[in-house]
This record gives structure tokens, C-alpha cells and sequence, in this order.
């Protein structure tokens, strides 16, 4: 087809697209709506007990949870702290053989 100016053959395109969107997008939804009413016609009904239940392991778990984060929390801390102390040992350490080393030196100039 020849079109006098593109302008026409934009909103052909446009409406096309929308359609086409339109038509996917209610596909979709009646996926969904089937989804849902498959779901409830196959879920079991959950009596209020077994609802305070799961509510009751949920709380446990995420009390262990933060439980164990504390500890692991505390557990890195001491380990950082170790570990500064053994750097600040290291360098005494280093510092003290460097005087040792300095002092032989000297000792052997000396004489």
C-alpha cells in the first residue's frame, strides 16, 4: 500500500500494537483467574489452630535466627579483636628486634 504521509500508517501501527496488548494482557488475566480458582478449589481449609501454629514456629525460627546472628555477631567481634591484638603484638615484636639488632650494631662500631 502507498500512504500519502506516514502519519497514517503510525496510527495503523499504534492501534495494532494496542490491540495486540490489549488481547495479551486479558490472556494473562484469565490465566490468573483460573490459577486462583483452581488454587481454592484444591486448597485445604486451615482451621485457626494450625494457623497460631505455623505463627508459633515462624516466631521460633526467626528467634533462633536473630539468636544465632548475635552469636556470630559476638563470635566475629572477638575474632577482630584477636586479631588487632596480635597485629599490635607482631609489631612490638618487630620493633624490639629492629632495637636489638640496631644496639649489636652499634656495639660492633663501637669496638
Amino acid at each position: 500500500r502507498i500512504y500519502a504521509f506516514h502519519g497514517q500508517v503510525d496510527e495503523e501501527k499504534r492501534a495494532h500494537e494496542t490491540a495486540r496488548k490489549q488481547a495479551r494482557n486479558d490472556v494473562v488475566e484469565t490465566r490468573k483467574l483460573q490459577a486462583y480458582d483452581r488454587i481454592k478449589r484444591v486448597a485445604p481449609k486451615v482451621t485457626d489452630q494450625e494457623r497460631s501454629y505455623a505463627a508459633d514456629v515462624r516466631d521460633v525460627k526467626q528467634e533462633v535466627g536473630r539468636g544465632l546472628r548475635v552469636q556470630l555477631r559476638s563470635e566475629q567481634e572477638e575474632l577482630e579483636r584477636l586479631q588487632a591484638s596480635q597485629r599490635v603484638e607482631e609489631h612490638r615484636t618487630k620493633k624490639a628486634e629492629q632495637k636489638a639488632a640496631k644496639a649489636v650494631l652499634r656495639n660492633l662500631a663501637s669496638s
